[in-house]
């Protein structure tokens, strides 16, 4: 199109040359034959350009309006004078539904605000403007969009506008979806890593060769390591068999995954941990192992309480013989009695002398006493072992202490303990499970004589007191309290002692139930228990029991 205006400005300023010769030099033919030579190719250039500018204008036509953008023009009053079919299929729109309207007549009045004012800024300026906007369309949907504005300008005056808009509404929906999966991944990895790190299991990440990434809180706090302290580490390391530990990596790499029930791990402090360890390994988009991920339950507690459970399978057991045996010595003790009774009848009409008589007479009621103070253990140790019902009476507590006194008498000669009694006088009757409570003396009362043992005191010592407290907060209790001489209980473990299986005698005496127990019957009693002791001096034991259940 230059190339053409160019020829043809060239034979125009050919015709003037030629023109102005003529002028010059009068009619001449020569150069008349000349300009009409001249104006003729003017003429048929003119009629090529012509052709030139109509096929371009056919084209621009198709390309507006089937051109894969959204394109409208504008005047200088800012009314729709064309728009092509792409917008109008956008829009929703017929031509005549657009053509010398204005966007107050097609959108709300805060989005053609918005637009009108881009526009303006070409009209004002003639410059191009590009900005991004969103329309709403009549279906609810929304239409994401880039537009550029050019300026029409016709003799140095803009006269309207030509508007290039391109729908960026999937490509919003796509970064609107790659935005949500991010927020959700991201999400996803907070909780997983929220769920890892504070697991109480200890989860570890090695490399290949084994050689510790990072372990978890769990694994902190089981094991005692730090973070970095773990990273400089091999997982065999932790291992108290480290070839336990390789074989279970070489059968994770064979088959991708391994399981051992059974490992005991090493702490920090050399003391050893006992879990149920599991091995996964990690690939990459090759299939190539980069990574592998150890997940493992510390079982140690698990373990003992099984062992512990055992060993009170067996205290049943010898409980129940214990009952049974008691029972058993019951019918030889009734029969001794009865032939006791029979001799002291005898003795009445027998024909001894007096002397004879007298000592036969403190024999029997000596087998009668002894006799007696059997059965009397016999009936208490069978009444301690049948289980309770649950059922409160009220009762008196001195009378309960009496009684613990006597069943426990032959354990208390056999240490040769001295008990003192201090009972308050008239104490009030309790509401209590009087079973229950007897298990809790008997226990307190043997781990004093178990202390008094271990010490060997010169003059070992029981005391036994019970008494009247008034409390603001609780109200009337009575307070029972049990001290010894024996040797006593290291501060540190003061707070442990009434822990399940925690036990501080050695192996095969202590099953840690003891005092837990004692703790658990307090509270079903409504009650509490403190402790208060000093090594090497002695323990004492104040349970504060209520009135009232």
């Amino acid at each position: 199109m230059n190339r053409t205006n160019n020829k043809l400005n060239t034979c125009l300023q050919d015709l003037d040359a030629t023109l102005g010769k003529l002028r010059d030099a009068g009619q001449s033919g020569e150069l008349i034959q000349e300009a009409l030579e001249i104006s003729a190719n003017c003429q048929q250039m003119s009629a090529e350009t012509e052709s030139q500018l109509a096929d371009t204008r056919a084209r621009l036509e198709h390309f507006i309006e089937f051109a894969p953008l959204s394109i409208y023009i504008k005047d200088d009053q800012l009314s729709y004078q064309l728009m092509n079919n792409t917008g109008l299929e956008t829009l929703g729109k017929n031509e005549q539904d657009v053509i010398g309207k204005t966007d107050f007549d097609l959108f709300p009045a805060p989005v053609a605000r918005r637009i009108n004012k881009r526009e303006k800024q070409v009209l004002e300026t003639g410059r191009t403007v590009q900005f991004d906007g969103v329309l709403p369309l009549d279906n609810d949907d929304r239409y994401y969009f880039s537009a550029t504005l050019f300026p029409i300008d016709r003799d140095d005056k803009i006269i309207g506008l030509i508007g290039l808009v391109e729908d960026h509404t999937e490509l919003h929906t796509s970064e609107r979806a790659l935005s949500q999966q991010k927020e959700e991944l991201s999400e996803a990895r907070s909780f997983l890593r929220g769920v890892l790190e504070n697991s109480q299991d200890i989860i570890f990440l090695t490399k290949p060769t084994g050689k510790i990434i990072s372990i978890n809180n769990g694994a902190v706090a089981s094991l005692g390591y730090t973070n970095a302290e773990a990273t400089e580490k091999y997982a065999k390391d932790l291992a108290v068999d480290p070839q336990q530990m390789v074989d279970l990596f070489k059968e994770a790499f064979s088959s991708g995954h391994s399981n051992c029930f059974e490992i005991k791990l090493l702490r920090r402090d050399g003391s050893e941990v006992i879990g149920s360890l599991s091995l996964t390994t990690i690939t990459d988009q090759f299939g190539h192992i980069v990574e592998v991920a150890g997940i493992c339950r510390d079982i140690t507690n698990r373990l003992k309480l099984q062992e512990d459970l055992i060993q009170t399978e067996r205290l049943a057991a010898i409980g129940k013989m214990a009952a049974g045996v008691a029972h058993e010595i019951n019918n030889p003790l009734a029969i001794i009695e009865m032939i006791s009774g029979v001799i002291d009848e005898t003795l009445v009409d027998a024909e001894i002398d007096a002397e004879s008589r007298s000592e036969l007479r403190e024999a029997v009621d000596s087998l009668l006493l002894q006799t007696r103070r059997c059965a009397s253990i016999t009936h208490s140790l069978l009444g301690f072992s049948r289980k309770s019902k649950g059922a409160k009476i009220s009762v008196k507590v001195t009378d309960i202490l009496d009684e613990l006194i006597a069943l426990m008498r032959p354990e208390l000669r056999r240490i040769d303990v001295t008990i003192s009694k201090d009972f308050t006088q008239d104490l009030p009757l309790i509401e209590t499970d009087i079973t229950l409570l007897e298990q809790v003396l008997v226990n307190l009362v043997r781990n004093a004589l178990d202390a008094i043992e271990e010490k060997a005191p010169d003059s070992p010592e029981l005391g036994i007191s019970a008494e009247l407290c008034e409390d603001p907060d609780e109200g009337a209790r009575i307070a029972i309290t049990i001290t010894d001489n024996g040797i006593g209980i290291e501060e540190d473990n003061l707070n442990q002692i009434f822990d399940l299986f925690y036990t501080s005698k050695p192996p095969g005496k202590g099953t840690g139930l003891g005092l837990s127990i004692v703790h658990n019957i307090l509270n079903k009693l409504g009650g509490d228990i403190s402790v208060e002791s000093e090594v090497g001096v002695g323990t004492s034991f104040t349970l504060m029991l209520p009135i009232h259940s």
